[in-house]
């Protein structure tokens, strides 16, 4: 599963080439035409990237307590929690914090 709050256009290549089973990113409206307003219809970020993580997972029948994440930014603290081998990946500040106080495991490559 990739999921990314950035928006779909940019991620299902990507999905695509590595091979992930679901995308789940943020969503654009589109307008009449299908040409897109630039007003997110869905937006994968905060709590709302955990809830569309856990239905996802509800759905496939799997167990987040087993799974992995990777966040870099603060906005994944939810999504972070609710897994059971949460890495914060070159993080924010706030996200360093966080993963400092709940022993999650820190990645940098720098």
């Amino acid at each position: 599963m990739l999921l990314s709050g950035s928006i779909r256009y940019y991620l299902e290549p990507v999905a695509r080439d590595v091979g992930f089973d679901h995308l789940i990113s943020t969503e654009l409206e589109e307008g009449p035409g299908g040409v897109l307003t630039g007003r997110p219809r869905v937006l994968c970020v905060d709590a709302n990237k955990k809830l569309l993580m856990t239905k996802l997972a509800e759905a496939e029948n799997l167990d987040l307590s087993r799974s992995s994440a990777y966040g870099n930014h603060q906005a994944d603290i939810p999504m972070l929690s609710a897994v059971g081998h949460p890495y914060a990946v070159e993080p924010t500040r706030p996200l360093r914090k966080k993963a400092r106080e709940m022993g999650w495991p820190i990645l940098t490559f720098r």
